[in-house]
This record gives C-alpha cells, structure tokens and sequence, in this order.
C-alpha cells in the first residue's frame, strides 16, 4: 500500500493489510494494546494508529518536509476519529533513522515527550529495516525473485545509508486469516528471536554509511535496490548492468504498516527503548554541522 498524500484511509477497506503470528515467544503485550506510529524519516511523514496486530488507520502529510507543522493534527485527527485520548496511548513505535535528520528528530521528540508525560513505552524502529519490508511484495506478487536485497539512502558527501538484506521466505507466511480473504499479500511473522528481528529477511550488513562503490562491491548477484537514495546515484548503482536491479518506485518509500510490524516484533520480546536513552540512528553527524566545523577549523589554521 503506497498511502495517498492527501487522504485518510480505513485499513479494513484496503485489501492490503498485514497480520503477524509470534508464537515463538509468549506475548508481552495482549492485542487490544493501543500503539501510535510515527513515520518521519522520509520526504513525506506519516502516522497511523493500531491495536496489537492490527493497522486501524494512517494518514500521509499533505507536503513533503513538514514534519514539524503536519504531525501533530496528524495524531489528533486520528486518535479523535477513534475516541482516543493521550491516556489511552500505550506504545510508541517511531522511525529512528537514518533519514532525514530533521524529521527523524521530531518524531523521537514526540515520541519521548509522551513516554514522559504519559509512561508510554517506545520501540525504536531501525528506519532502513523497515523499508526493506517492501521488498516482501514484489516478491509474493512474483514480479521478480529477490534474494539480494540492499536500502539506499541519501547520505551527502558521495555516500550513502545502506543495510543489506538477504530474504528468507520462510519468515513469511501466506496463508489466509479470516479476516484477509481477499489479500494476496504476505502475512509477516516473526519465527527468529534476538537483536535485529526483521520478519522475511536476514541481516547481512548492518544499518552503515559507505560508497556506492562499496555498496556493490559488498553485495552478492543479482542484487536488488530500493530506496529514496536511487535518484542521487543513478549512474554509480547502474555501473553492474543487469546484475542490479532496481525496484519500481512505489517501493521506495516507508510505510506506516512496516514500522508498525517492526516495532510489534520486538515489542513482543520486550526490546522496549528508554525514553532518557533514546536519540536518532543518525550514522554520522548533519552535513550542515560537518561543514560549520571544517569552516572554523580553516579558520583557525589560517589565524
């Protein structure tokens, strides 16, 4: 499901919608837990709400970056449209980065000023694990095999966010809940327990910054991309040919239900951040700042 940017939407009227099985581990939380979403590492943010396993509505912002002025009447359009108030609010789970540095930094914000105000407790959701669960659907639609998988972003200075992914389908379960009997997506479930849980996939290169270069050189064959990074490095990630291939565009960006299954998953098995602790996965430092330091340092040699 690619969110629209203008509109709210019901998941029980999309037939796309994602249900998980964690059987491996009793269930810390039962399934009525009610979670706010929040999606802020890309161009465009997004916010949904849930209860345990179930999606009940996102919403896109209307303009690209403007975390800061859309999340807000964000949230409380969608915790009004279903009689929530901050109390009723258990769990956060947010987009931690990397990303896009200011709107990474909004929605920890808001996501440690309720644990705060309200004990709410946080899942802090690895950003590039959960736009790697796009790749999930090419893959069931059977449109292509994807095996090799890596996550591109946008890192300035020649270098990109990456992690690299290989797909392990029997993490994915695609038999029919009862209450999905039109869906032809995958139902996620989480069958490995540990640090880095990522339903359908296996961690091969953690969350790292590095060239396009090192990208390919890193990777098995084919190898497969997606991400909003692709447009920054066209040529350099077109240099293997038809060895690597790109995803179609729709499958570049975040989703709300992606973040949502991430952050269920280690909910489940108590992988809960704390709000004192908890700060942005940045990988390295703003440009911006880098380049403020470079300036005084020039400075200061030159004095």
């Amino acid at each position: 499901m690619c969110l629209e940017t203008t509109s709210t939407h019901l998941v029980a009227h999309i037939p796309v919608a994602l249900f998980f099985r964690l059987s491996y581990y009793h269930s810390m939380m039962n399934d009525s837990t009610r979670i706010l979403i929040i999606e802020t590492s890309g161009r465009v943010g997004k916010v949904g709400i849930a209860e345990g396993s179930r999606l009940i509505m996102a919403e896109s912002f209307k303009s690209e970056l403007k975390h800061a002025a859309q999340l807000l009447p964000a949230m409380d359009r969608l915790c009004r449209a279903h009689n929530w108030s901050p109390n009723d609010i258990e769990h956060v789970y947010v987009s931690a980065g990397p990303g896009s540095f200011t709107g990474i930094r909004i929605g920890i914000t808001v996501a440690k000023t309720l644990a705060f105000a309200r004990s709410v407790k946080i899942v802090s959701v690895p950003s590039l694990e959960a736009l790697a669960l796009n790749a999930v659907r090419p893959n069931n639609q059977k449109t292509c095999v994807i095996k090799n998988l890596a996550v591109v972003l946008q890192a300035g200075r020649g270098h990109v966010f990456t992690a690299i992914f290989e797909y392990q389908p029997d993490n994915v379960s695609l038999e029919a809940t009862e209450n999905d009997n039109l869906s032809k997506e995958p139902k996620i479930c989480c069958k490995d327990a540990g640090v880095g849980i990522l339903p359908g996939f296996r961690i091969l290169i953690n969350q790292t910054i590095m060239t396009p270069a090192e990208l390919l050189a890193q990777t098995k064959r084919p190898l497969f991309l997606l991400g909003e990074g692709l447009n920054y490095y066209r040529s350099e990630l077109a240099a293997d040919g038809e060895n690597v291939i790109w995803l179609d565009e729709k499958y570049w960006y975040s989703e709300v239900e992606f973040v949502h299954c991430c952050g269920l998953c280690r909910a489940r098995v108590g992988l809960f951040a704390q709000p004192d602790q908890l700060t942005p996965i940045y990988l390295r430092r703003p440009e911006a700042v880098e380049k403020w330091e470079e300036l005084h340092e020039n400075k200061e040699d030159s004095a």
